[in-house]
């Protein structure tokens, strides 16, 4: 037993001892596995990622966990260790998203660095500076996504943005929000952007963005929602549910997305509704008093049955709708815009008299001509007339006159003029110009004018003062006239004369003072003894009026009664204003008619001078009489509302051409007849077979007629249209002309006898004799220039002379050669033209020029090199402050350089990029300004390289498209026409308005003549002294595959791109074949294409290579299949 014991006690020691010594061990490997755990959690990160493109969403934010997984298979071709990087995160949320992203049509990161596409948003796509970019953080990545790594918690998003050097990066300071329906929270939109030269974020609140509610614009009572100058927004939803938010901004051109889209997500819960009908309740009663008191009929002053139907109906809706349940908030303010669009339109359809109407049409014309004039301010009056009159308020605080001085006087009509023009009176730049009027001491105020316009004044304002005290005040101020006449006017203290003795205080009575005391106290009819003085200052003014029915012989005067008179609700035309002359009954309004000049007024009718005191007076009378109410009761300031009315600009009946595109306008008010900004509005075509429209921009498609209708966005109703007439343009000959203009020069070079440049070819197409053209060709001194070269080359290839063999003082010139070898392949600046550094280097001018040049001589150059460089020049800016950059003169050369090489990335983008500036840029005469250093208007050097440039691709100059008021790009050109002593010293000058010969500005307006005269580029038309043609260069081809070699064993993609360099259009046959050792070929694919004079055309296949031995995979371009004549060079694909 004992034995048995002990045997079973040395195994349990045993069995403790092993597991002590494998606890141990247990314990060692524990703490292994958790420091390779850890190892795992470094290696694995939990990110949020999300991909914007520029005008939608790719990827929502969206949140998951990273890896260091393989990038090879993505085309990295290198491998980090136990690190995820921001490339990891973005491949994972593409392909969460279904995006393939080892197809480099659906994804191309050049080897997951450098993005290139994403989901077919690709760069160049937009424009010249577009391109994806990506911040972590909301602060921007310095380095490529392969190398910035990331971490638990960080946030990545990836945005295209359409122009780098405008583009701003935006975000919410809420990422994520909960709120209740009904209930209003703000957010706040920042943005950063990365100063390139100093290479410091620069961070600062957005305004003036749009925002989109799940992709859409949010448009709440008719107008874009939009952040304020500190970046914030206030929201509110009546609706449950999520709402992903975002923002949209434009640059000033309207044509550019300045900001990325920023992200805010927010989750709406249902809250308690309170409904607010106060507003509708107001604007039943105040429809239901016009339904009430207005007239039916034909007569002037009232209104025609159909408006007064429409009223009625739609203030039946609002009635029921008050007494409907379970309506939403959203619905109320909706039928509040309509009824108040139903009491606009009821207002203006008010019967006119024609009279007045037209008067007043005249008068704006006047107004309207002077808006421009800095030397014509809008006092009080004129800023009243022309509100009531329909000018737009944004034109008129342009123009208002506030007073500076601090009285009386000066902040009374301060205040009208800021009602004028719906400016706040009481914090106008920082000044409360009713506080003062409220506090003044009155009792000290000696000019009853005066106190009557600070009552009306305050009145406008709507100020809550001591009404009683103040118009009390004002009835002190009466002067009894005798015979129950009451005037009102000044008093003038009394002074110590030279005696030493003081004299007595003096009255002077005013009509005006006395017909602003009128006004003033038509409000106040409770007030006093104010009926009784009313009457009598009526009794006054009539004593004033003269035998030609104009008070005081005033039109200004008559006028301001006329305005009284309404306000006090009276008939101006009654017969107690009426007088007879030669026995015809004349009103007041008769009176002032007769004071009319042209479009504007005298004082009277023997004036032969107008008046802006008149003016300005007649029409504020006219405004008040085509509505019959009062401006000083109608106008207040109000905070910018809901817009009611839209109205087209300009006529109501336009005229464009078939193919012709142009911008019409809208503008909206408010129920204050205030323009509305921000609003959404809306445009249809009655036809779009005949004329399409988006956003404004009409486009003629066939002959015809339609009608375009501007509508605000969610209200149809709400409305305006205009006729639009679509015709065939106009084939006018301008031949005569240009022969004209040809001869004249013709004879300017046969004087001159000498052919510079553009002046060769020019010369020789307009049948100049070639020998004495050859004779003559002027050659540059030393040529020790790119641009001089190519310039040289021009004039030589013109004349039909050799370029590359070139004869001058025993010494043979290859001016083609010098810039064959002149182009750069260093890194800096490769494919840029260098025969002189300083000159050439910088110069985007002498960069389009040689690649004209080489095209035009044949040349053999690095053509995509050489485009590619160009493209960077003409895209950065920084090569636009350089004194060889001209403006519009080099942009147009440009645009000719790229005319030829449209298939070259990023080439075409830009072609329609400088196509739009140089639209842009055309003057008024049909032509262009050369800007640079000193302006010169009407440039024929910039002109003329407008005119080349739109040749080489494609585009008639003298179309109408380019046509500008009528006028072309020769009567621009001829403005800088001179006549010499004699045709030697005759030609073009620099500009308009010159007086001397430019040798550049005639041989370019010889050029420009020419090719519109043979309506085809100068370059289509010179002798090209080529080498004969090498049949292997015919075709160029380029390995354009995304792997540059292929494997053994795969089958391997294959993209072979052919640019046709030919004169003509080649019908060829693109190979890939597969060769053994002995150089047999085993496999061949091929493809027959037509590739056009210029154009390109590419082979995409699949080509399986056998997975043992030595081969060789060539492609090339055949004539045909039948004929295997190589018409191309031949490139080796490398086989690893």
């Amino acid at each position: 037993m004992k034995q048995k014991y002990k045997s079973i006690m040395s195994m349990l020691m045993t069995i403790i001892l092993t597991l002590g010594i494998l606890g141990s061990n247990l314990i060692v490997n524990r703490n292994v596995s958790a420091s390779e755990e850890n190892k795992v959690k470094s290696e694995t990160c939990k990110v949020k990622v999300r991909v914007e493109a520029n005008d939608h969403t790719i990827v929502p934010e969206t949140e998951l966990t990273v890896d260091n997984f393989d990038l090879a298979p993505y085309g990295s071709k290198e491998k980090k260790d136990n690190k995820a990087f921001a490339i990891h995160a973005l491949i994972k949320a593409l392909e969460i998203n279904n995006i393939d992203c080892k197809d480099v049509t659906q994804f191309d990161s050049s080897g997951c660095t450098y993005i290139k596409n994403i989901a077919g948003v690709k760069e160049r796509s937009v424009g010249s500076n577009d391109g994806w970019m990506y911040y972590v953080n909301d602060k921007y990545a310095t380095d490529y996504m392969n190398n910035v790594e990331i971490h638990n918690g960080d946030s990545i998003v990836v945005f295209f943005q359409e122009d780098y050097l405008k583009n701003i990066y935006t975000w919410f300071e809420n990422k994520d929000m909960n709120v209740k329906t009904g209930e209003t929270f703000k957010l706040n939109l920042k943005g950063s952007k990365n100063d390139i030269s100093s290479n410091k974020e620069v961070t600062a609140p957005i305004e003036n963005a749009k925002i989109l509610v799940d992709n859409k614009e949010l448009v709440v009572n008719s107008q874009y929602i939009t952040t304020d100058k500190d970046g914030n927004v206030q929201l509110k939803f009546d609706t449950p549910g999520t709402y992903i938010i975002s923002a949209v901004r434009f640059d000033k051109d309207k044509k550019t997305r300045d900001i990325t889209r920023p992200y805010c997500k927010v989750i709406v819960e249902q809250g308690e509704t309170i409904l607010n009908k106060d507003t509708l309740e107001k604007f039943i009663d105040e429809a239901q008093g016009l339904v009430d008191h207005s007239t039916v009929g034909t007569e002037s002053g009232q209104y025609p049955k159909e408006s007064m139907d429409k009223l009625s109906a739609e203030l039946i809706n609002a009635k029921n709708l008050m007494n409907k349940s379970g309506v939403s908030q959203t619905e109320i303010d909706a039928e509040v815009v309509k009824l108040q669009s139903a009491i606009s339109v009821f207002k203006d359809s008010i019967n006119k008299t024609q009279s007045v109407q037209s008067a007043i049409d005249d008068v704006m014309i006047y107004y309207n001509s002077i808006l421009d004039n800095q030397y014509k301010t809008f006092d009080f009056i004129t800023t009243l007339a022309l509100r009531r009159a329909g000018m737009d308020t944004d034109k008129l605080v342009q123009k208002i006159n506030i007073y500076g001085m601090d009285n009386l006087h000066n902040y009374s009509r301060n205040i009208m003029t800021l009602i004028g023009a719906n400016k706040n009176p009481r914090n106008y730049k920082n000044k409360d110009y009713v506080s003062y009027v409220e506090k003044y001491d009155y009792s000290k105020e000696n000019n009853s004018e005066y106190i009557a316009k600070a009552v009306i004044a305050l009145d406008m304002a709507e100020a809550d003062y001591d009404k009683a005290k103040l118009v009390n005040i004002l009835l002190s101020k009466a002067h009894e006239e005798g015979n129950g006449k009451i005037s009102f006017g000044n008093i003038v203290h009394g002074y110590e004369d030279e005696f030493g003795e003081e004299t007595e205080d003096e009255y002077n009575a005013s009509i005006e003072g006395s017909i602003w005391a009128l006004i003033a106290l038509s409000n106040h009819k409770d007030i006093g003894n104010c009926n009784n003085v009313i009457e009598g200052i009526k009794k006054y003014i009539k004593a004033q009026q003269k035998e030609n029915g104009l008070i005081g012989d005033d039109s200004s005067n008559t006028s301001l009664l006329i305005q009284a008179l309404i306000e006090l609700g009276e008939d101006p035309n009654s017969d107690n204003w009426n007088v007879s002359i030669d026995g015809n009954k004349s009103t007041l309004l008769d009176s002032i008619l007769k004071c009319k000049i042209g479009n504007s007024f005298a004082l009277n009718p023997k004036s032969s001078i107008s008046s802006d005191v008149a003016t300005c007076s007649v029409l504020a009378a006219l405004s008040d009489l085509r509505y019959n109410t009062s401006m000083y009761k109608e106008l207040k300031y109000r905070d910018t509302a809901t817009p009611v009315k839209i109205s087209i600009d300009g006529e109501k009946a336009i005229h464009i051409y078939n193919g012709q595109s142009s911008l019409i306008t809208a503008k909206t008010y408010d129920y204050n007849n205030v323009v509305v900004s921000n609003t959404a509005v809306s445009w249809k075509s009655s036809d779009d077979k005949v004329v399409s429209v988006k956003d404004g921009t009409i486009t003629g498609i066939s002959e015809g007629e339609a009608d375009i209708t501007a509508y605000i966005t969610g209200n149809e109703s709400i409305k305006d249209s205009i006729k639009v007439k679509v015709t065939t343009p106009p084939v006018i000959d301008y031949s005569g002309r240009l022969k004209n203009e040809i001869e004249f020069l013709k004879y300017h070079y046969k004087a001159y006898k000498g052919y510079e440049f553009l002046a060769s070819s020019a010369a020789v197409v307009s049948g100049l004799d070639k020998n004495e053209v050859t004779n003559n060709i002027y050659r540059y001194s030393k040529n020790n220039t790119a641009l001089q070269n190519a310039k040289t080359i021009m004039a030589l290839l013109g004349a039909g002379l050799d370029p590359r063999n070139d004869a001058v003082r025993e010494k043979t010139n290859n001016y083609v050669e010098t810039l064959e070898k002149a182009q750069s392949f260093a890194e800096d600046n490769k494919g840029k033209f260098i025969v002189n550094a300083l000159m050439d280097k910088d110069s985007i001018e002498a960069q389009a020029w040689c690649i004209l040049a080489l095209d035009a001589a044949g040349g053999k150059y690095d053509k995509e090199a050489a485009v590619k460089a160009l493209l960077t020049m003409i895209n950065n800016p920084d090569y636009k402050n350089t004194t060889s950059y001209k403006s519009i003169k080099t942009e147009a050369l440009a645009l000719a350089a790229l005319g030829k090489h449209k298939y070259i990335e990023g080439a075409q983008t830009k072609i329609y990029e400088l196509e739009n500036y140089l639209k842009q840029k055309q003057n008024n005469d049909g032509g262009f300004d050369m800007e640079a250093g000193s302006t010169f208007q009407n440039s024929p050097v910039a002109t003329a390289a407008v005119v080349m440039a739109l040749h080489v691709n494609g585009i008639d100059p003298l179309s109408f498209q380019w046509t500008k008021n009528g006028k072309t790009v020769i009567d621009s050109m001829e403005k800088a026409k001179f006549k010499g002593s004699d045709p030697s010293k005759s030609g073009y000058c620099q500009g308009e308005g010159l007086d001397f010969e430019n040798s550049e500005a005639s041989y370019y307006a010889f050029a420009a003549y020419v090719e519109l005269l043979n309506k085809k580029s100068i370059f289509d038309m010179i002798d090209k002294a080529k080498d004969p043609k090498d049949d292997s260069k015919l075709i160029e081809i380029t390995n354009e595959s995304s792997n540059p070699s292929v494997k053994l064993g795969n089958d391997s993609k294959v993209s072979i791109k052919a640019v046709n360099n030919s004169d003509n259009e080649q019908n060829v046959v693109i190979v890939a074949a597969l060769y053994d050792e002995s150089g047999n070929i085993i496999k061949c694919i091929s493809g027959e294409k037509i590739i056009k004079k210029g154009d390109f055309s590419v082979l995409n296949t699949k080509m399986s290579i056998p997975q043992e031995g030595k081969y060789t995979l060539k492609a090339f371009v055949c004539e045909s299949f039948e004929n295997r004549k190589v018409i191309s060079n031949t490139i080796d694909i490398p086989i690893k």
